[in-house]
């Protein structure tokens, strides 16, 4: 029989499908930019489409949130995530919500990241479909998840981010640079220019490199001219 603390004893999957494309898009944006933030911190980690469990023992007692950050958990690589043994409860949750999952969004998910001691809730509308500004942000007071007002920006200071809504997702900007973290294709077009910025540096070198080569011919051919009698 295994341990209650044993990794093996919680179900870590189930079938499930994302919304659409945007949706799947927003919750990897979040999950990247998020963690390229916290690559640069030493206290903190984020985690994606997990379950997290918070009572030792009990296997149906879970939650999976789209994008979860917790604060003194290690990055290893894991199945599920275990409030009791994996560094504490998350410490703000995203959740890319949608028609069919609001009303557990709001309710059931909240009520649940609340008990666990969660200190920002996010629920971000990618599509506009039913949240006024796409975004909604619930912060810990008097040991609940209160609504706070936003419109289509906030700043969390327990991240060290600001989240800006920019149409179909939640952009989220360093602090202390003030620079956004960029989408992946966002990363492929700066690197596209990037080569095509230095394949014009390496064409105008060239060009300059022939024509340099050109003026030296001419003046050996005038030098090799003055020379004859």
């Amino acid at each position: 029989m295994l341990a209650p603390d044993n990794e093996e004893l919680y179900p870590y999957h189930e079938d499930t499908v994302t919304e659409s494309d945007w949706h799947l898009s927003a919750i990897h944006y979040l999950l990247a930019a998020l963690r390229g933030h916290f690559a640069r911190r030493a206290d903190g980690w984020v985690f994606s489409n997990m379950f997290v469990y918070d009572q030792c023992g009990n296997t149906k007692r879970k939650v999976s949130p789209d994008v979860f950050v917790v604060f003194g958990s290690t990055r290893a690589s894991r199945r599920v995530y275990r409030t009791w043994c994996d560094g504490g409860p998350p410490a703000a949750v995203f959740e890319v919500t949608s028609l069919t999952t609001r009303k557990a969004d709001q309710t059931t998910k909240r009520a649940r990241y609340g008990e666990m001691g969660v200190q920002e809730y996010f629920l971000f509308d990618p599509l506009g479909e039913y949240l006024p500004g796409q975004l909604r942000v619930y912060r810990r007071e008097g040991g609940e998840l209160v609504p706070v007002i936003v419109q289509g920006r906030y700043r969390s200071e327990l991240l060290g981010v600001d989240l800006v809504v920019e149409r179909e997702i939640l952009r989220v900007i360093d602090l202390e640079t003030g620079q956004p973290y960029l989408t992946s294709e966002e990363e492929r077009m700066g690197r596209d220019e990037e080569r095509r910025r230095a394949d014009e540096e390496r064409k105008r070198a060239d060009e300059e490199r022939k024509r340099a080569d050109a003026l030296a011919e001419e003046i050996r051919l005038l030098r090799e001219q003055l020379k004859q009698p």
